[in-house]
């Protein structure tokens, strides 16, 4: 049991609004900065866009998988500190087969920005966190998750914006294979773009090197999601190799994210 650091509340004057696809992007992508912002005085809310009915459920139970995972989500959330969570209830649009009308990717960029802009407004938001321009991986729901968080951001010039990606030079170091190069397999498999994952080291503006404190809530969130996330992947020695840096592009003023890089290391 690791006994947790001593309380301080340095991030106590902001509030950070990180928009994510589907449940567990959260916790794979974030985790341990929304923990240690959390923890630290941040009001941190958490907006899923989607329900997540296009994933595989993992127990293969024939369970309804969108309620499965909402309860899932439920539950990370809490481990991770989070404030407020938000779902907008759009329909997941999967990757390879033609979605239905609610699916996230047939929305309007505009009507979804604007229901992320009044989360941003009502919770007094000063740093909003999306996705970089390719979606991190090209889930069309995740690049979508780019365009609506990026047009809040143009409309929202004061805000400190932050584009959540991965280095995946870095990650193809690693013994430890990242689940997010498992996504981009599974898209090239049905026939979208295959591009890179992530961006170029020389793009990213902040990485956060979690310390044993929030690298062990960013696993447990995950651990949650015991229906996307294979266990046995997360029992491997030497996970923090694979999931213990977070990366991310920055743009407009300084604000909770740079604060915390620059307090816990680069």
């Amino acid at each position: 049991m690791l006994t947790p650091p001593v309380q301080r509340r340095p991030y106590v004057d902001h509030s950070v609004v990180f928009v994510h696809a589907h449940p567990d992007d959260e916790a794979i992508f974030t985790g341990a900065v929304m923990h240690a912002l959390a923890r630290g005085g941040a009001r941190v809310t958490l907006v899923v866009a989607t329900d997540g009915l296009a994933g595989q459920d993992l127990a293969g139970q024939g369970r309804h998988v969108g309620s499965v995972r909402a309860r899932e989500l439920e539950r990370a959330a809490s481990v991770l500190g989070v404030h407020e969570l938000v779902t907008l209830g759009w329909g997941d649009s999967g990757i390879g087969d033609p979605c239905s009308g609610h699916a996230l990717a047939r929305q309007s960029v505009d009507a979804v920005a604007g229901q992320i802009g009044e989360i941003v407004e009502r919770v007094g938001a000063d740093a909003i966190v999306g996705y970089d321009e390719g979606g991190i991986y090209p889930h069309p729901d995740h690049v979508f998750v780019h365009r609506t968080v990026a047009e809040v951001a143009r409309h929202q010039p004061d805000l400190s914006y932050y584009e959540a990606t991965v280095d995946a030079e870095s990650l193809a170091r690693q013994e430890i294979r990242h689940l997010v190069l498992g996504a981009n397999d599974a898209v090239r498999r049905a026939g979208l773009p295959s591009v890179p994952v992530g961006l170029p080291a020389t793009r990213i503006g902040a990485c956060y090197r979690a310390g044993a404190f929030d690298f062990a809530a960013k696993v447990a969130a995950m651990q949650e999601h015991s229906s996307q996330i294979d266990a046995e992947h997360l029992r491997q020695e030497d996970l923090h190799s694979a999931y213990g840096v977070e990366w991310f592009t920055c743009t407009g003023p300084a604000g909770a994210i740079d604060r915390l890089v620059s307090a816990g290391g680069r």
